[in-house]
């Protein structure tokens, strides 16, 4: 009986049926903590990006730099361990370099190495994670999410310098803007996503009571 794959143009790929097996305590648990951990990396490597984009625009502001458009674009294509090369060649505290370069290996094992760690290979064949795995995982995002804001701490205020503007007024200006404005697709969807955040209520205040964190 024909299956149809000898038919002018069918597609000639085989055929395949996928399962799903509905997941329990455990590996709902491990799952979560991976989704956490993703997201709080996701969030190091955007504040590797700002600290970047901020010590580009102060070079900027003592040496006009005719690049600085494309540079802060290419800046957006950089991996999180390409971003911290980049910061290497600053003043960026060696304590935080190490700390910032050992999560992003923590995060890269658990994304791209997955099979390469016993305990999450033995989850992806028996579905069964220990709890001594998930707290290893929210470590992880625990210590991007403290990276992320120590970052800030350096990066927010070398921007305020560089444009001369307060955080008040750096939130104020990301709202005002019009994303129907933006062309590009990819950077209208960051921009709305920036105004959300933006939005939040009481966001200028709290990060200036995290500046003032000695």
């Amino acid at each position: 009986m024909s299956d149809g794959q000898d038919k002018p143009g069918a597609d000639p790929r085989p055929r395949v049926t996928v399962s799903l097996v509905e997941s329990d305590e455990s590996s709902t648990a491990l799952l979560l903590a991976m989704g956490r951990a993703i997201i709080a990396a996701a969030g190091l490597e955007r504040a590797l990006q700002l600290e970047l984009a901020c010590l580009l625009l102060e070079g900027h502001v003592v040496t006009p730099n005719p690049k600085l458009e494309s540079e802060l674009a290419d800046s957006d294509t950089l991996t999180a361990r390409q971003l911290l090369g980049r910061l290497r060649n600053v003043d960026l505290p060696e304590e935080l370099d190490v700390r910032i370069a050992e999560a992003i290996r923590r995060r890269n094992d658990l994304v791209h190495h997955t099979f390469g760690d016993p305990d999450l290979a033995a989850f992806v064949l028996d579905g069964k994670s220990s709890s001594a795995l998930v707290d290893r995982i929210d470590q992880l995002a625990a210590d991007c999410a403290s990276l992320t804001v120590e970052l800030e701490l350096v990066a927010v205020p070398r921007l305020e310098r560089a444009l001369g503007k307060s955080r008040a007024e750096l939130i104020e200006m990301a709202t005002s803007i019009d994303p129907t404005a933006i062309a590009d697709p990819r950077e209208r969807r960051r921009l709305e996503a920036i105004q959300q955040l933006a939005g939040a209520a009481g966001l200028a205040s709290a990060l200036d009571d995290l500046g003032a964190v000695e």
